[in-house]
């Protein structure tokens, strides 16, 4: 008897990679807080933190800052179930494309906006969207829109850090 495992899930969940694009990835850490799949992530550098430490941004430096930018954490089909807990590893995409359920739509050539501020109840730190939010957001020059959001409420970004 021969038992077959498939870790390809079916197309358009958040956070999943997009295609067989090329990709870089490397390894994060949840050592502040949980953190959500398909939110931009920076290095945390706060005392004692590991070296593979990462958080949310919190201010707009943050976003635009290419050293501190890690990238964009991706949904690992092996992990119980987002979002990733305090101390678990995860996968942050450096290079090449996700589907992304944005807090706004997103359009194909337009700039896209990474939250630094929390808004509305529900938004999230790190979270993608179409516009700046009254200031609550910044425009992230590493990030690019292949497609625009579709009727399913996905979008395929493409991450250019690495």
């Amino acid at each position: 008897m021969q038992t077959a495992y498939d870790d390809q899930a079916e197309l358009g969940y958040h956070g999943q990679l997009a295609e067989g694009y090329p990709n870089s990835n490397v390894t994060g850490r949840a050592e502040a807080a949980v953190v959500q799949v398909g939110v931009v992530v920076v290095s945390d550098t706060a005392a004692n933190r590991t070296p593979h430490a990462v958080r949310p941004p919190a201010s707009s430096a943050e976003v635009t800052d290419p050293l501190l930018v890690l990238g964009l954490t991706r949904w690992d089909p092996t992990y119980p179930e987002p979002p990733y807990r305090l101390y678990a590893s995860l996968p942050v995409l450096r290079r090449g494309r996700l589907y992304i359920a944005a807090e706004t739509p997103l359009a194909r050539g337009a700039p896209i906006f990474v939250r630094f501020q929390v808004g509305a109840v529900g938004t999230l730190l790190g979270a993608l969207r179409g516009d700046d939010d009254a200031g609550k957001a910044v425009a992230a020059p590493y990030l690019a829109v292949v497609t625009s959001t579709n009727v399913r409420g996905f979008a395929v970004v493409d991450v250019r850090l690495a």
